[in-house]
């Protein structure tokens, strides 16, 4: 009775017993991973038949003990060939596989991957932790790799008579990229391969890159020390960098590790290229801009390209450190690359055509540089914007570390090339216009000598013309007019005295009017110098003119003050401002004055205050009224003012004698004598800062 009654007790315990480890059994993953046997039956064990795979869409970020317990699927129910395709959606994938070595002594093998893998980690699970043994893939450093001459290759130590799960971790580049499972290679097998494709395509390709790395540095020193040499032509200084540029973008191209550092296995050199492409762009973008000077004839159109060369280097700033710390490229920053080279082919394009307009002396040569550039820029743009890489040979195709280039490179050299012919010819012809300049400008001062001389020949034979008129004059009438001889001598002896100071005065003014040309002359700015030229010649014409005679025309006087001024200016390389106003009466009734009364009083102000101002903020204000039957000339400047000129001249051991204002002052008292009516006058004032000048001269209608 007592068995009837445990009997279904003894059997519902029995039942709840099952059915709890039953469920337990279920919550734990089978382990369905099949064992590979080692030794390998063949040279090239694929892992497709034996290995297991998890994706995650996003980043895996669980324990790694937690990881292990996670659904493997095998292969053959995801790809039903050994021939992979992932998602965009995918992040990283798990691959599982375990290895029996059988053999009783250690021994290695290596997992390769064939055609290459965007990055692969290979760890060891020991009871659910899991080590890393070694990294490899396109989009990891050189020196970060497990077999560093080699960047789809792991080598994994097997020791005698044990079983060792691993798993491989495949993580996303721009997508997942793995088109073929690994395969298990021994490593004498391994090897051979390695040495074929570095003998076959590395080696080649490094020896390429590193004979363009060479050119191009030998570029960037030639336009380094032409730089140095020519006194900073900021041509060669753009030049120069654009030589370094491209050599370190061969440099990051040949996969070299100069560029790269262990501390940042996910910084490649290759991904250094779309930054050290962008800093070649600002290159040669403001080579081109300064070599056409495009600043002064379109300022607002260098300013707009500056800004756009700047900004695409800003992005390919900002796009290499979201690669560093996001280790992905991000699919918004191709866009914007993709636009952003578009819009530098337009601006390459504006440039050509521009230089097509010109294509004279040494612009050919750039034009041609340009040409060159844009034609390979456009033509890979297109190959990469339609992905037409399987149009070209291979050798102007692309591999999974991103282009090759060697077509943009090609293009470059012959670029460089011309750009280095179009300098070196543009140094030749400033060389020989400086020497057509020079031999004008000797020629140009010779003719003005010759004319000084000759006046001032004419000018004293026309003195001792007078003067011995004067005399037998005097002995033909001392009896008869004494009174009046006396009278007429006094006046025309004053009239000689008038013409002999500005004699004196003359040659003053155009000594130093010749030495602001040959200062300026010095400076070889063609075009500035021969505007130079012109304002002197005219200048002179007007002094010579105007010191023929007693009194000139206001407005030729007004003329030639101008014209002085601006070739002080152009002396002190603009140093002072200039202010003119003038009274439209006096110009439209034409008064006449003393010839070179006001010109001592402004060189004074220009060379004693306005030249020694600290700043370039100098103001020269020349200013002329009409007021009681007299001309008022003020001539007002904020240099240094009288007291500190006096200092320097002091303190200067140099001391020059001012002969413009002494003959001014000598004339104006002879002018005195020969006008009893109405006195000319001269008044100087300390202002607050810098001096004024006031002249009254009496206004006298021109007949």
């Amino acid at each position: 009775m007592k068995i009837k009654i445990y009997t279904p007790l003894l059997f519902a315990l029995l039942t709840m017993a099952g059915l709890f480890i039953f469920k337990n059994a279920r919550s734990q993953p089978a382990d369905t991973t099949k064992t590979i046997n080692f030794p390998l039956p063949f040279e090239d064990f694929s892992l497709y038949d034996f290995a297991e795979i998890r994706f995650e869409t996003n980043r895996t970020r669980m324990p790694f003990g937690d990881l292990v317990k996670q659904n493997f699927q095998s292969l053959d129910k995801i790809f039903k060939s050994d021939s992979l395709y992932f998602a965009d959606s995918i992040q990283s994938g798990w691959i599982k596989f375990s290895i029996q070595n059988n053999l009783p002594a250690d021994t290695t093998v290596a997992l390769v991957f064939p055609h290459a893998v965007s990055k692969a980690i290979l760890y060891k699970n020991d009871n659910g932790s899991l080590t890393v043994i070694g990294k490899t893939g396109f989009a990891i450093a050189v020196v970060a790799r497990a077999i560093s001459y080699d960047h789809a290759r792991i080598d994994i130590s097997l020791k005698a008579n044990s079983t060792i799960n691993y798993i491989i971790k495949i993580t996303r580049f721009s997508k997942i990229y793995m088109p073929q499972m690994p395969v298990l290679q021994s490593i004498p097998y391994a090897e051979m391969n390695s040495f074929y494709v570095e003998k076959e395509f590395n080696r080649p390709h490094f020896l390429w890159s590193h004979f363009f790395t060479g050119i191009f540095f030998m570029f960037f020193v030639f336009g380094f020390i032409k730089y140095l040499v020519l006194g900073k032509d900021w041509a060669y200084f753009y030049y120069a960098l654009l030589g370094l540029s491209n050599a370190l973008l061969t440099i990051a191209q040949a996969e070299y590790p100069p560029l790269e550092l262990p501390s940042f296995e996910n910084l490649r050199g290759i991904e250094l290229f779309n930054l050290l492409n962008g800093f070649a762009i600002v290159m040669q973008g403001l080579f081109i801009l300064e070599i056409l000077q495009l600043k002064i004839k379109y300022p607002l159109i260098t300013r707009a390209a500056k800004w756009f060369l700047f900004l695409q280097l800003l992005l390919a700033i900002i796009y290499t450190i979201v690669w560093i710390f996001s280790r992905q490229y991000h699919y918004l920053f191709w866009d914007i690359n993709t636009f952003i080279q578009f819009l530098f082919l337009i601006m390459m394009f504006s440039w050509v055509w521009y230089l097509a307009t010109i294509r004279k002396g040494f612009y050919r040569f750039i034009f041609l540089g340009a040409l060159t550039i844009f034609t390979a820029s456009a033509l890979a743009f297109i190959v990469r914007f339609f992905n037409l890489y399987y149009m070209l040979p291979a050798w102007l195709g692309a591999d999974q570390r991103g282009s090759v280039n060697h077509f943009l490179q090609i293009a470059l050299l012959a670029d460089m090339c011309f750009y280095f012919t179009g300098l070196a010819y543009r140094e030749r012809q400033v060389e020989k216009d400086k020497i057509i300049f020079q031999e004008q400008l000797i020629k140009q001062l010779e003719e003005n000598k010759n004319l000084q001389e000759k006046f001032t020949m004419e000018l004293e034979q026309q003195v001792n013309e007078k003067t011995t008129e004067l005399i037998e004059q005097s002995h033909a009438l001392q009896n008869e007019k004494e009174a009046k001889l006396l009278s007429d001598f006094s006046r025309k002896l004053s009239e000689s005295e008038l013409k002999a100071l500005r004699s004196q005065m003359n040659p003053h003014f155009v000594f130093n009017i010749l030495n602001t040309i040959e200062s300026y002359a010095l400076e070889n700015n063609k075009e500035a110098a021969s505007a130079m030229i012109q304002k002197f010649s005219k200048l002179t014409r007007l002094v010579l003119e105007n010191s023929m005679n007693q009194l000139v025309s206001f407005k030729n006087d007004w003329k030639s003050l101008q014209l002085y001024i601006e070739l002080e200016q152009m002396r002190y390389a603009d140093k002072f401002l200039a202010i003119y106003n003038v009274q439209e009466q006096i110009l439209e009734q034409d008064y006449s004055i003393p010839p070179m009364i006001i010109q001592p009083f402004i060189e004074n102000a220009i060379i004693h205050g306005l030249r020694n101002k600290p700043d370039n903020n100098g103001t020269l204000n020349l200013s002329a009224s009409l007021k009681d039957g007299y001309i008022i000339i003020l001539v007002d400047d904020n240099g240094i003012g009288r007291a500190k000129a006096a200092l320097l001249k002091a303190n200067n051991p140099v001391h020059k004698v001012s002969l413009g204002i002494k003959v001014t002052q000598d004339r104006i008292s002879i002018f005195n004598n020969l006008n009893q009516h109405k006195k000319a006058k001269v008044e100087i004032q300390d202002l607050f800062e810098g001096t004024r000048v006031i002249i009254w001269l009496p206004a006298t209608a021109l007949t």
